[in-house]
């Protein structure tokens, strides 16, 4: 600003549209600091994967010189044995709904059996009540 009150006034209005023209920077360092923001974008992103990486290449040659330590066997033993119980809650479920489903076939056929019974008797009462003079038909 200081520059452009100094300035001559036939410059004046060159540098007018230039400040005007470069507020924003030129175009190169707008696309520089895109290229950047996006390899640091990219490196945020790759970072953990990297960590991870790198922690398995030192457990797995630590892990070949050193045995397991005993809280991770157990550890891993616990898992196996909430395994084996998840597997066998699994297994009896399945057992008790085939049994509930087997019951409920069981139950749906002495219904029908039922049914037909019934149907049976009514018959037997409607062709008794026709003999009898009293059927309303």
């Amino acid at each position: 600003m200081i520059r452009l009150l100094l300035a001559p006034a036939t410059h004046r209005d060159a540098i007018v549209y230039l400040a005007q023209a470069s507020a924003t920077g030129p175009p190169w360092l707008a696309i520089a600091l895109a290229a950047i923001a996006t390899l640091s974008a990219i490196g945020v992103a790759l970072a953990p994967a990297l960590v991870e990486r790198v922690k398995r290449g030192h457990t797995s040659a630590a892990s070949t010189a050193t045995p397991p330590a005993p809280a991770v066997e157990g550890s891993v033993d616990l898992v196996r044995e909430a395994l084996a119980d998840a597997r066998r809650e699994r297994d009896e479920a399945q057992q008790e709904a085939k049994d509930l489903s087997r019951e409920l076939t069981n139950a749906h056929r002495e219904i029908a059996e039922r049914d037909v019974v019934i149907a049976r008797r009514d018959a037997q009462i409607e062709a008794l009540i026709n003999r009898l003079g009293g059927g309303s038909a």
